[in-house]
C-alpha cells in the first residue's frame, strides 16, 4: 500500500512519513546561516531532523548554531568538527550521522520554499521506484553598486528517468540543495569524493545515476 501525503492546506500525520535527514555543511557563512535554518524549519513536511556539520569555521557561525540548539534540540543533531576538511567531508560527516531514510542537502548559503520537502517526498510516495528526486532553484546574488538582493531563475535543461547519458552531456545540471535522495543510494554507491574541491556533486550524481537509479526533475524552483 502506497502512502500519501496531503497538500500543505490540510493536516498530515507524522506517522506516515518517511524520515528525512537534512545536511547542513557550514564554514563561516554567519550571513545567511539563520535565513538557511529558518526557511528548514519552516517546512510544510514536519517529519526531518537537520544535520549540521560544522567544518570548522572561524566566524560567528558557531554562535549561532548554539542558538538554534537551544531552541530546537528535538530537529537538530550538530557536529563540531576541529579541522576544516572541505565541503564533501562535511557532508560525508552528516550522511553518516543521519538518522533519515532520506538525504537532503541544503548548503548553509542556501534556502528551501516552505513546501520544497513536501512536494518532494509526494513524488517519492508516487512512485516507489524513485531514487533521487530533485527541483529548480533561483539564483540570489546582490547588485554590488545598489547592495539590493536580486533574484535570477536557474533556468537549465534537466531530466528524469535513467538520465546518465543526458546528465554527462549537460555537464552538471543538478544543484546538490535541490536533492532528495534515498539513503540506500550511498550505500551502494558511496559518499561525495573528498580530493575533489569542486563538482564533486557533479561527479557524485553521475556515479548514481551510471548505476541506474531513477531520478525525477520537478520543473520549478523549490
Amino acid at each position: 500500500m502506497k502512502n500519501k501525503i496531503s497538500n500543505s492546506q490540510k493536516p498530515i500525520k507524522e506517522n506516515l512519513l518517511s524520515l528525512v535527514s537534512i545536511i547542513v555543511p557550514v564554514y563561516n557563512t554567519e550571513k545567511f546561516l539563520k535565513e538557511c535554518l529558518d526557511s528548514l524549519l519552516a517546512q510544510t513536511y514536519p517529519n526531518f531532523e537537520i544535520v549540521i556539520v560544522n567544518d570548522a569555521s572561524s566566524d560567528n557561525s558557531e554562535a549561532i548554531i548554539q542558538e538554534y540548539l537551544k531552541r530546537y534540540p528535538e530537529k537538530i543533531q550538530y557536529i563540531k568538527k576541529a579541522k576544516n576538511e572541505g565541503v564533501s567531508a562535511a557532508r560525508n560527516t552528516g550522511i553518516k550521522a543521519a538518522k533519515g531514510q532520506y538525504i537532503a542537502f541544503c548548503d548553509s548559503d542556501d534556502v528551501w520554499l516552505p513546501e520544497k520537502l513536501e512536494i518532494q517526498m509526494q513524488e517519492f510516495f508516487k512512485d516507489p521506484d524513485l531514487d533521487v528526486v530533485y527541483s529548480d532553484c533561483f539564483l540570489i546574488f546582490e547588485d554590488k553598486k545598489t547592495n539590493q538582493k536580486l533574484t535570477e531563475f536557474w533556468g537549465v535543461k534537466q531530466y528524469s528517468g535513467y538520465i546518465f547519458e543526458k546528465l554527462i552531456k549537460a555537464k552538471g545540471n543538478i544543484v546538490t540543495s535541490v536533492v532528495v535522495a534515498k539513503k540506500e543510494i550511498f550505500q551502494k554507491v558511496g559518499l561525495f569524493s573528498e580530493d575533489l574541491r569542486y563538482v564533486e556533486d557533479y561527479e557524485f550524481f553521475l556515479r548514481v545515476a551510471l548505476e541506474g537509479y531513477k531520478f525525477k526533475s520537478i520543473k520549478k524552483p523549490l
